[in-house]
């Protein structure tokens, strides 16, 4: 760390306790020149991902209407057009083969289907908003060598609810170099908590801003919007959002079974 005294310093047990603590590195090298450490280190390579080889089916996350199948390993048990509910089969683990008879298998792949979603979003019309007082307090610090000298402290508001910010700056000489001594200043802005109320237009733009968030979402497991119902109700106490969503998404998951003989 900044401050550390160098005759302290053994090399070799820093390598050996930044290899132990850590799982992510494989090497590591400290090199010490005057008063700069350099570590280089080299990452560990990823151990490969095992793929689990235990039996499972695809099953239908949601109800839906089938538009299309994709399917690696397993028996499909479902085709085009037709409708699934929620839980039911669509590609089976359980494979009947003309050379080797019934065997399990882990079923993989993806089916695509039509399905609804409905979207509730509710926005609270009133809040409380950050207002500062205007008032301030600051504390000044040099750091040498790991020690913290304290210059100056104005205190006045104990006790209130306030913000902090830090700032640590390193001391150079006039031609640029640097010193072993940092100047840390510490500001304390106090604030209290106003209560405010949202418009129908501010509330409608936070709601539309979290519609946004969801469909985001839904975008980047690669669902494919096809029709979007919007509801808006202004309230006294909430503002509500309802979509209704029309899309095509893979709702195929995993369902692993047990195999007894």
């Amino acid at each position: 760390y900044i401050g550390c005294r160098k005759a302290t310093l053994d090399v070799d047990s820093v390598e050996n306790r930044l290899l132990i603590n850590s799982r992510e590195l494989s090497w590591v090298a400290v090199n010490i020149s005057g008063s700069v450490a350099s570590v280089e280190v080299r990452e560990r390579l990823p151990e490969p991902i095992q793929e689990p080889t235990s039996p499972a089916n695809l099953v239908a996350l949601r109800d839906g209407r089938v538009e299309q199948v994709e399917a690696y390993d397993g028996q499909v048990v479902v085709r085009a057009g037709q409708y699934v509910s929620r839980g039911e089969l669509l590609v089976s683990g359980l494979v009947d083969s003309a050379s080797v008879g019934w065997r399990y298998i882990r079923a993989r792949g993806a089916v695509f289907a039509r399905t609804v979603r409905e979207i509730h979003i509710e926005i609270p019309m009133d809040y409380e908003e950050k207002c500062y007082t205007g008032e301030a307090m600051c504390e000044k610090s040099l750091i040498f060598f790991g020690k913290r000298i304290k210059l100056y402290k104005n205190t006045g508001f104990s006790g209130a609810t306030y913000d902090t910010i830090c700032n640590v700056d390193r001391c150079c000489l006039f031609g640029g170099e640097r010193l072993p001594l940092w100047l840390d200043s510490t500001e304390y802005r106090p604030y209290t908590l106003e209560p405010r109320r949202y418009s129908d237009e501010q509330a409608m733009e936070l709601a539309y801003a979290a519609l946004a968030d969801e469909l985001a979402a839904l975008s980047a497991e690669g669902a494919t919007f096809l029709r979007k119902d919007i509801i808006c109700q202004p309230g006294e106490s909430v503002y509500v959002l309802d979509c209704t969503l029309t899309l095509i998404e893979n709702i195929a998951g995993t369902v692993e079974f047990q195999v007894s003989e």
